[in-house]
């Protein structure tokens, strides 16, 4: 984080006052990204039935969490996702939840 500010001091005091929607060179806002997600999960949803394995950055990961509590990306700070991670996410009578969250370190 501080190699970044010392590089991009000017996009990183933009990212500080608006996480959400400040959009680096080439990239995307957090707004976008959750966006993408959100329609990734709800796609997932619309499916009858079956078992999906979803290998990803803790990026899209805490972009899932979030959507899943209460469709709201302010959550995307509230959770840590490290290297190798593994969650399982279900979705029963309408619902998505969190049935757990296994850090690899404990395996």
């Amino acid at each position: 984080y501080e190699e970044i500010g010392s590089l991009y001091p000017k996009e990183q005091e933009k990212w500080e006052k608006d996480w959400k929607n400040f959009a680096p060179p080439k990239g995307e806002s957090a707004v976008v990204f959750y966006n993408r997600v959100e329609n990734f999960m709800k796609h997932i949803q619309k499916e009858e039935d079956g078992n999906y394995l979803i290998v990803t950055h803790g990026g899209v990961i805490r972009m899932i969490y979030s959507y899943i509590l209460q469709n709201n990306m302010d959550f995307y700070w509230n959770f840590a996702s490290r290297n190798g991670d593994i969650t399982l996410i279900k979705y029963e009578y309408g619902n998505l939840f969190i049935d757990y969250i296994l850090p690899t370190k404990l395996i």
